[in-house]
């Protein structure tokens, strides 16, 4: 007898579900609240100068790129398991970067809605005007090159769509595409003189000429062994007759008592019983004297920094003989590439540094360069 297949359903309501049906419900809902219940971890750190935003160099054919740049994992080794970094900062860039294990507060951090406060270090002393031009939105360029004296007509887009608009002092590359800045918050800053006090230690090459300049005698050189017999003392003992130590004697005159020239065996016993000068002070001991007293140079740099900014970690410009700079507090709620560099630069101020300060309600204030510390999630969306 052939079997019949019954398809059990339950009805509640208006709806009809399967058993097949209710087991793939149960088991996404399980899957969320297990989602839920997973432990998360976040951190806030200061990125230092040239630091890349990631933990793992994946260009291998860039290589040269990375030289003299780090990873994250290189400042600090104890992250947890599947970490990642919210945003991104240049690695020219410097200041507040947040890392953590959810992805979801790093979309919702990444979003519209939170601000993101930069310091900006310019050339010259910034005018209210380019202030008031930054604060209004300016047009960046995305693609191609800008910031020449030309004309035409560049594609600008808006939060309304794109439009064609006639641009000056820009130069309309193939394919180059400007963007509309949304209106930011630009503020000058007050600033303090740092005095920052740099030990250097005298190089190889200064310990070298110091002790050459103390014993008159350039660095010894390498050279062959000198196998000949000296012409001062007549002796076959490795050394020239410039280096020879001993008293200059008339061979000539050495055992002569009968008016006979001395034999070569009366020159050594007679040459070997003059009273030898004492030797010159070599450049081996005179270099090791020099860098046992040698004294450790200070370098003093002066900058003007606003509040809770450390030295940076470069001489950014000498306003001695590059003219004066000045800083600004740009705060922003997106992020384009490079974003807040090409907006100080359109309005005629080249940004020098930039340090982030603020993401939402997470400061920098307090951390040193480097420093790594933990947040809860009630700190950050607080």
């Amino acid at each position: 007898m052939q079997s019949q297949h019954v398809d059990t359903t339950f009805v509640s309501g208006d709806d009809t579900t399967t058993p097949s049906s209710l087991t793939s419900t149960r088991t996404l809902q399980k899957q969320q609240q297990q989602q839920q219940q997973q432990q998360h971890y976040h951190f806030k750190m200061y990125k230092p100068f040239q630091c890349l935003t990631q933990f793992v160099y994946t260009h291998s054919h860039k290589q040269r790129k990375r030289k003299g740049c780090c990873l994250l994992g290189d400042i600090y080794n104890k992250f947890p398991a599947g970490v990642m970094a919210i945003g991104r900062l240049d690695k020219d860039s410097e200041g507040l970067l947040m890392i953590t294990t959810d992805g979801r507060l790093s979309n919702s951090i990444r979003s519209k809605a939170i601000e993101k406060e930069y310091y900006v270090q310019v050339k010259g002393i910034v005018t209210d005007e380019a202030l008031e031009r930054l604060r209004q939105g300016i047009e960046i360029s995305t693609k191609g090159t800008s910031n020449t004296a030309s004309t035409g007509t560049a594609t600008v887009t808006t939060n309304g769509g794109s439009v064609n608009k006639n641009v000056d002092s820009f130069e309309i590359a193939t394919k180059c595409t400007t963007y509309l800045t949304l209106p930011c918050k630009a503020t000058r800053l007050e600033t303090h003189e740092v005095v920052e006090v740099q030990q250097h230690e005298p190089t190889a090459a200064a310990t070298a000429a110091a002790a050459a300049a103390a014993t008159g005698r350039s660095p010894k050189k390498r050279k062959r062994k000198f196998k000949g017999v000296c012409r001062n003392c007549g002796l076959s003992t490795g050394h020239r007759a410039a280096d020879c130590t001993a008293t200059k004697t008339n061979i000539s005159d050495i055992g002569c008592t009968d008016g006979k020239q001395a034999t070569k065996e009366e020159t050594r016993i007679e040459t070997e019983t003059e009273v030898l000068r004492p030797p010159p002070a070599t450049y081996a001991d005179a270099k090791k004297k020099t860098t046992a007293t040698s004294v450790v140079h200070h370098h003093y740099h002066r900058h003007q920094l606003p509040l809770g900014i450390p030295p940076p970690g470069r001489i950014v410009l000498d306003e001695s003989c590059h003219g004066p700079t000045s800083w600004v507090s740009i705060t922003v709620t997106e992020g384009k590439f490079r974003q807040v560099r090409k907006m100080t630069a359109a309005v005629g101020f080249p940004c020098l540094r930039l340090v982030r300060v603020r993401i939402g309600s997470v400061s920098l204030q307090g951390m040193d360069v480097g420093e790594v510390q933990s947040l809860q999630e009630s700190e950050i969306l607080g």
